[in-house]
């Protein structure tokens, strides 16, 4: 008889439990974890328990604050203050 391979099982799926403790995990106050979550790409929650007890996974939040940028990596100059700046600079190169 061939012996049977077992494949290890998957891992949970970590939720992590309240916002307070999703603020603890990023490491921000509660105040700023909502305003993070108001940004273009945080993670959105996966499970709602009732209207305010909403869930994340684990590994998503980690992910997110894994992909943004450190103090070494400039952050992207958004385009109107780009063209602005470059108007102010012509200006003053074309004043007498």
């Amino acid at each position: 008889m061939p012996a049977r391979s077992h494949s290890p099982s998957p891992e949970p799926v970590r939720l992590v439990d309240d916002t307070d403790s999703a603020a603890d995990l990023l490491g921000v106050s509660p105040r700023t974890f909502a305003e993070l979550r108001k940004r273009s790409g945080f993670p959105k929650p996966v499970a709602l328990l009732g209207p305010l007890r909403p869930r994340w996974r684990r590994a998503d939040l980690v992910a997110y604050v894994e992909g943004l940028p450190t103090l070494d990596e400039p952050a992207a100059e958004p385009a109107p203050l780009r063209s602005a700046r470059r108007a102010k600079v012509a200006q003053v190169k074309g004043a007498p």
